[in-house]
């Protein structure tokens, strides 16, 4: 609101009413009472507003994240609402101030109700800005409204529930379901077909196969084995929907003491203790080596400490995406089953509900929507959107293979679903032809890895089509082969020019290894026997790990090197990208690791058998050392080698995802 829509009094009002404003934010009761003293009456009209947009003093304080206790607070001021509408306990659910919430609460029970004709409710605004807790707080009024017919589609209990998808609140939505199956019929404002359904198949991330997760990285091992205790969490919740708010009266404790702060003052006590007894010539060193082991000992604990949150943060985050996943499978087999069983028994047509569902699922790669949809309703496996493409043509043309890997769990009808054709006569193998979204496209690394996907997607859509439509032209005249060979023309150039650029500088690396091994092989160290010939050290241990590390980085750098050269003189041509350029780049690079490692083996040895006769301990120093070029190379490089080796010798992507037949 611009200053003119005031009035000169009001104007004046909000400039004398401006240290306290000030005083307010920083939340200092002394400022605040030397800020109020010279404004009279007005600090104590509480309900009385003080900024441009019209905020009582509550209200300023509960945003502040504050809460003073005040007697002198009216009724009034509790249900004040600033321009926008906001009560103060609608802002302490803006900012999640749960303790103005709680006392506001307290002293206005009637605070947190709902009525769709007055304005903006407190936990609609706890859901839109994301504070779970606060939305556990105030739940009790919400879920006895939600617990009669289904919300309608204006109302606030529907507006709720949109906010809980939006919000990743699922196991608050899953309760609410357990307790009123009737929900699921919900329906929002605007699209007639939208439902609980459609807008989970909009946040891919929600689901498993929506989440990237390597299958050699840690997180998909500990994805794998941990066990997530889903009814638990939400007998939590159960506990909030019937008690919604018995966390107002309960007593805030005291965070225990860390266990290392405990440990070492019973050791300080200990020591001083012993040193009663000690003779007076000790007591001044064992007072010098308490500090110097008290100054690591606290070092110690605070990197422990630092590690294991380190840890335990990585893998609560692991445990709450499983309990995420488990959450929304649920609430997906809930929701269809509930919708399939309401319009089977009224009759009604349940198409465009499913229809929007399906679609935006398998416009979002996932797979877990489609299957129960297609579960309970066989039909829905025909679904097409405006343009005719059916879930498949969608999964093809978005590059979502675990979406398109369904087509294992049809029968004789996986021939048929891969059969038509949308609104420009292109079939499926035509939408293969066509370059990938480039957000699917960058989660590949390199130009060359992402024209071997490209390829191997072309592939594997041609084998479910029918011979006749791989030569068969679209609306433009054109084959699927030729769609393919258009769309990816910069691709190529650009897989290329990566390969070449990858490939001249690991032959650099390589030669340069290959001459410093050549010298290292003709300049035996220690020299040699001058009547024999044979090398001084030839009996040492040592010196066999010489040659025989030496000999395999000479070999392996020469493997190496040439390798790169015959990338450098290939032809570049498209279907080379598919094994032929990645194999080649793969022998390269595992030949080249193997000549680092060998080459830091041979010079560690060669240091040891100089300097090492007489002191054994040089090895460990130089055996460190020797281990950081080999670790940054398997850092930086190992991963490229191990998606290139899946990749090309890998399981492949495309495979039976459950044992169940869909069709």
């Amino acid at each position: 609101m611009s200053w003119k829509f005031f009035g000169r009094s009001e104007k004046d009002q909000l400039w004398r009413c401006l240290p306290l404003y000030r005083a307010l934010l920083r939340g200092d009761q002394c400022d605040l009472e030397l800020a109020a003293r010279p404004l009279g009456p007005l600090y104590k009209a509480w309900d009385c507003k003080i900024t441009r947009a019209g905020d009582t003093t509550l209200h300023v304080i509960v945003g502040a994240g504050k809460w003073f206790d005040d007697p002198t607070v009216g009724p009034s001021a509790y249900t004040s609402r600033n321009n926008d509408g906001h009560t103060p306990l609608c802002v302490a659910a803006m900012v999640g101030n749960m303790d103005a919430a709680k006392n506001l609460l307290q002293l206005n029970p009637g605070m947190g109700s709902l009525d769709d004709a007055v304005g903006p409710h407190p936990i609609i605004e706890a859901a839109r800005y994301g504070h779970k807790e606060m939305v556990l707080l105030l739940i009790g009024d919400m879920e006895r409204k939600l617990g009669g017919s289904p919300p309608t589609k204006q109302s606030s209990a529907s507006h709720f529930l949109h906010l809980l998808v939006l919000a990743g609140f699922y196991d608050v939505l899953l309760a609410l379901l357990r307790r009123h199956p009737g929900l699921a019929r919900t329906e929002f404002y605007g699209d007639n077909n939208e439902s609980l359904l459609s807008l989970l198949a909009e946040i891919p991330s929600a689901f498993r196969s929506g989440t990237r997760l390597r299958f050699w990285h840690w997180q998909q091992l500990l994805y794998s084995v941990m066990h997530a205790k889903l009814e638990i969490r939400l007998a939590d919740i159960e506990k909030s929907l019937v008690v919604a708010q018995s966390s107002a009266t309960s007593p805030s404790r005291q965070s225990p003491e860390p266990a290392s702060g405990l440990t070492w003052e019973y050791c300080t006590r200990l020591a001083n203790c012993c040193i009663l007894v000690c003779p007076k010539w000790l007591v001044t060193p064992i007072y010098s080596c308490m500090n110097h082991v008290g100054i690591m000992m606290k070092s110690m604990i605070r990197a422990t400490r630092e590690i294991w949150k380190t840890t335990t943060r990585a893998i609560r985050h692991i445990k709450d995406t499983k309990l995420m996943h488990e959450e929304t499978l649920d609430i997906v087999k809930r929701l269809c089953e509930e919708l399939t069983k309401h319009y089977s028994s009224t009759g009604e047509d349940i198409e465009p509900v499913l229809r929007k569902a399906l679609l935006s699922a398998a416009g979002s790669g996932i797979s877990e929507i489609i299957e129960e949809i297609i579960e309970r309703y066989p039909d829905a496996i025909w679904f097409v959107d405006s343009e005719n493409h059916n879930l498949f043509h969608l999964a093809v043309i978005n590059r979502y293979e675990k979406v398109f890997s369904l087509i294992y769990q049809l029968s004789v009808y996986k021939h048929l679903v891969t059969a038509g054709e949308d609104t420009s006569g292109n079939n499926i193998l035509h939408m293969a032809g066509k370059l990938a979204p480039l957000s699917r496209l960058n989660l590949i690394s390199g130009a060359a890895l992402q024209m071997q996907r490209e390829l191997q997607w072309f592939q594997e859509v041609e084998k479910f089509v029918q011979p006749t439509l791989r030569t068969k032209r679209n609306s433009n005249g054109k084959t699927p082969k030729m769609v393919f060979t258009e769309e990816h023309k910069e691709l190529v150039k650009e897989g290329e020019k990566w390969m070449k650029e990858t490939a001249n500088s690991c032959i650099f690396v390589a030669s340069l290894t290959t001459t410093v091994v050549f010298a290292a092989a003709i300049t035996v160290p220690g020299g040699n026997n001058q009547n024999s010939g044979f090398p001084l050290f030839s009996n040492e241990t040592a010196f066999t790990t010489f040659a025989v590390s030496a000999a395999f980085c000479l070999f392996s750098s020469v493997a190496s090197v040439l390798m790169f050269l015959s990338i450098l003189t290939s032809r570049y041509a498209e279907g080379d990208f598919l094994r032929r350029l990645p194999k080649r780049l793969i022998l390269g690079l595992g030949t080249l690791f193997i000549s680092m490692t060998s080459l830091m083996i041979a010079f560690s040895a060669t240091i040891y058998l100089v300097f090492g006769q007489k002191k054994g301990w040089i090895l460990i120093p130089v055996g460190i050392a020797a281990l950081i070029p080999v670790i940054l190379f398997e850092s930086l490089q190992f991963p490229l080698l191990l998606d290139m080796f899946m990749s090309t010798y890998g399981p492949s992507i495309f495979r039976k995802q459950s044992s169940r037949i869909l069709h």
